[in-house]
């Protein structure tokens, strides 16, 4: 056994919204929604950043726009994959039609987070891009 002892950690707790604890130079927030807890690094070295991010995530939760860390890193080309793999798993004849059409989305949406493909998005790639006489 060693004779280290380990710092405590610094754990502040904002009254109904959660806690703030500090791992290393980096503070991180954790919380509940339906029962379970989420845990997220600030990727800061500032309790107020911690504090914002904290008080952001229960503003979402709150007004039902919450998504989750785990749902921002959704990128389109995983969306992509699943409809594919949802082709093939089904035994659809029309998967390479698929596949065609989905070339034509890449070209637009390749490498944006699912959360960015608005409807206003969609719509600007739906418009013809010269006008018609």
């Amino acid at each position: 056994m060693s004779n280290t002892t380990r710092a405590p950690s610094t754990r502040k707790t904002v009254p109904g919204m959660g806690r703030i604890f500090q791992r290393g130079h980096t503070f991180w927030i954790a919380y509940y929604r339906h029962g379970k807890e989420h845990r997220e690094s600030t990727h800061s070295a500032n309790e107020n950043d911690a504090t914002k991010l904290l008080k952001k995530r229960y503003g979402e939760i709150a007004s039902r726009r919450f998504v989750g860390p785990q749902e921002e890193r959704v990128m389109f080309e995983d969306l992509a994959k699943g409809i594919e793999r949802d082709y093939a798993l089904r035994g659809l004849r029309s998967t390479r039609a698929a596949k065609g059409r989905m070339l034509h989305l890449k070209k637009q949406f390749a490498g944006m987070r699912a959360l960015d493909i608005t409807p206003d998005r969609v719509r600007d790639y739906q418009a013809p891009s010269s006008p018609v006489c």
